[in-house]
């Protein structure tokens, strides 16, 4: 792999393109839509998001939105490798949908629902176990239903910290979150609009 040159303007990663982009696995766990207005539609596969469909049920604008576990110090695992999880319905007949990850090191819960009125998907997120660990989100876009080129705003990229009991750090909300703590989006942008901890939700919109 080419190593870049440290002076050179930023563009690209080494090696860009990488491989031609893919799309994930028709095994799905569920579909979801709001039940007002939004034009936004999801499905979820191996414990995580998918495909996010805006402003029509045939564009998606992300391949899946996953997760890493890791400690700093070696260990990682995305969660949807681990394939340990339990899914369920808040209610009946209620697109919201709470997901469980398990690990001997750590439980991770994401509960997702759509907006009624907005075209925002939100997902809460709870980290529990090792201190140490912490957690990330990984987004695959694929901006118009294309994987090529795509380069998302600065909104749809989390680096999403520890969810425990880590509180008080500051640092920017699109950046770090803890437990009392929200990640919102520095702009709008379709599809995605905000990631969330057990604590407080932060207003965002996406357009």
């Amino acid at each position: 792999m080419p190593i870049a040159n440290p002076e050179a303007p930023f563009e690209h990663a080494p090696g860009a393109p990488g491989i031609p982009p893919t799309w994930t696995s028709s095994a799905k766990d569920m579909v979801g839509t709001s039940l007002g207005p939004a034009r936004l539609w999801f499905t979820t596969g191996f414990g995580i998001v998918n495909e996010i469909y805006w402003p029509r049920v045939d564009i998606p604008q992300i391949r899946d939105l996953g997760f890493i576990v890791a400690d700093g110090e070696g260990f990682w695992a995305e969660v949807k490798r681990v394939a340990d999880y339990r899914i369920r319905l808040l209610a009946p007949g209620v697109p919201a949908v709470e997901v469980v990850h398990q690990h001997e090191r750590y439980s991770l819960r994401l509960r997702t629902a759509p907006d009624a009125r907005r075209d925002v998907l939100a997902i809460e997120c709870r980290l529990d176990g090792d201190p140490k660990l912490r957690v990330y989100a990984l987004l695959a876009p694929h901006l118009g239903a294309t994987g090529l080129e795509t380069a998302p705003p600065s909104s749809c990229i989390a680096a999403a910290e520890h969810c425990g009991p880590n509180k008080g750090r500051s640092a920017p909300p699109w950046r770090r979150l803890t437990k009392n703590s929200a990640m919102r989006s520095a702009e709008p942008a379709p599809a995605m609009s905000a990631i969330t901890t057990a604590g407080r939700t932060s207003p965002a919109t996406a357009r």
